[in-house]
């Protein structure tokens, strides 16, 4: 059985329940509320640097698309690279124990480091990877892998052979739009010869007396061969003198 103590306390509970809900009904101590939520929130904010964190994520611009295509080849050229260590490591390491049946010179030897860039190399390889379209991205990342396949290359070849295919699609790149810039211009010029040509006729020269004497020569013919067949259709006839 309750007593009658414990019946007060639940009643001074319920009580205070019913009031702090009313108190929150209050417009006044509503806003206090939030502002104490506020503060809480910033507080915990602040003591575990969410502040900082969304500071720094809206500092961050959006990339361009010459970063983007940038980092997109660098990535590839990275991954053959570690790719080509991997597996001349291996062939290294079945070679020796082919050799020697168990290879246990890695305990003793000092392992060989991976082929990195250097510095001067990389700013270059980015310099022209900016100068890829990304519409150009995707041929380039796919001849640098069929190059790959085909020669096979190790270490410091791979960036010859990745600064190679480079050079190869900007030299195009520049040609195709020198073509572009130089199409206008070339129409435009063509169009202006044409406007100031002029066709004129070949000049005739003619010589009046070479056709006077063509038209002698000719009628004179003319009136020979006439006389002859007029002289041979024509009976002969003779003149006889009368004698008185």
């Amino acid at each position: 059985m309750d007593s009658p103590c414990m019946g007060e306390v639940q009643w001074d509970l319920q009580d205070q329940k019913i009031l702090e809900g009313e108190a929150l009904h209050h417009p006044k101590r509503r806003k206090n509320k939030m502002v104490k939520d506020k503060e809480c929130s910033m507080f915990l904010a602040g003591l575990f640097g969410w502040n900082e964190a969304g500071q720094s994520v809206m500092k961050l611009a959006p990339r361009s698309s010459a970063e983007l295509v940038t980092e997109t080849l660098m990535l590839e050229l990275g991954s053959h690279l570690k790719r080509s260590d991997r597996q001349q490591r291996e062939r290294l390491i079945e070679y020796r124990r082919v050799k020697n049946g168990v290879d246990y010179t890695w305990l003793a030897s000092v392992p060989r480091q991976a082929y990195e860039l250097s510095p001067g190399d990389e700013l270059e390889l980015r310099d022209i990877s900016s100068k890829i379209s990304p519409s150009q991205c995707g041929p380039v990342i796919l001849r640098f892998r069929r190059l790959m396949l085909e020669f096979e290359p190790e270490g410091a070849e791979i960036p010859r052979l990745f600064r190679s295919v480079l050079q190869d699609f900007v030299s195009k790149e520049e040609e195709q739009r020198k073509k572009k810039q130089e199409g206008p211009w070339e129409k435009r010029r063509r169009a202006k010869s044409l406007a100031t040509f002029s066709f004129k006729p070949p000049r005739l020269r003619v010589n009046p007396f070479q056709l006077e004497d063509a038209h002698g020569s000719d009628t004179e013919s003319e009136l020979a061969a006439s006389g002859r067949a007029r002289s041979k259709s024509m009976p002969e006839f003779s003149t006889t003198e009368e004698v008185h």
